[in-house]
């Protein structure tokens, strides 16, 4: 598996918990890693809602359960009379297991793949009362009404991204206009601007550059919601 596939997976899968993410990572050990596995740096300089976590991935041939049965065993000594050793959770394809040791929360979520499984495994550190005060979504232009969902920053050593996921109870064509209206007032150049064809469940592209910045926003409807996720660039 190429490595932008790997960051990409590791994307999608903390947008679907990174909301509970907010703490930081730099003060953590490597995490520990079943026999024989080997763990790969994807994102060493990421910021989950404007705080660092560090992300690794692991393929391997054992199966989920024999993965997931390692981290119960090693867990297993952080029990005490007021807490578990380890949490687990499902989430779609993602199977999740996590532990606080110390100062350091560690989530494990595992896959199945090609008759093995594929994991990722975030570390970062618990949160202190300055990190609850961080507004996600700053210098972002937010539709008044919305929640600002998650908010990353990472850099791969050639380039600097973040992407902002908010919803709110809008109507999709005022999301829209107000996302044309407010890039366009900041100096951004539209290069796309279109619906989907999907007419059951549209939802719109917008592509913008600044510079060397770019910026793909698109705005569909979710749950009875509309989402806005936007990607913005430095050197695309």
């Amino acid at each position: 598996m190429k490595c932008t596939e790997i960051f990409r997976q590791s994307i999608c899968a903390l947008l679907l918990f990174g909301a509970c993410v907010t703490v930081y990572a730099a003060q953590c050990k490597a995490p520990v890693a079943p026999p024989g596995v080997k763990l790969q740096m994807v994102a060493e300089e990421m910021r989950i809602n404007d705080v660092p976590t560090t992300i690794r991935a692991f393929s391997t041939k054992m199966s989920v359960d024999t993965v997931l049965t390692y981290y119960r065993n090693v867990w297993a000594r952080l029990a005490t009379a007021n807490r578990p050793g380890f949490m687990e959770n499902i989430n779609g394809e993602w199977q999740l297991i996590s532990t606080i040791e110390g100062e350091c929360f560690t989530v494990v979520q595992v896959k199945i793949l090609d008759g093995g499984a594929y994991g990722l495994i975030s570390m970062t550190t618990k949160p202190t009362n300055q990190t609850k005060l961080i507004k996600v979504g700053k210098d972002f232009p937010v539709l008044p009404g919305s929640v600002v969902m998650n908010d990353f920053d990472y850099a791969d050593g050639i380039r600097n991204a973040r992407t902002i996921v908010l919803t709110n109870q809008s109507a999709l064509t005022a999301n829209v206009a107000y996302y044309r209206n407010e890039f366009k007032s900041r100096g951004w150049q539209v290069m796309t601007d279109k619906t989907t064809a999907d007419k059951t469940s549209p939802s719109y592209v917008m592509v913008m550059r600044k510079g060397l910045e770019e910026a793909s926003v698109v705005i569909s409807r979710t749950d009875g919601d509309v989402q806005v996720v936007a990607n913005i660039v430095d050197k695309p």
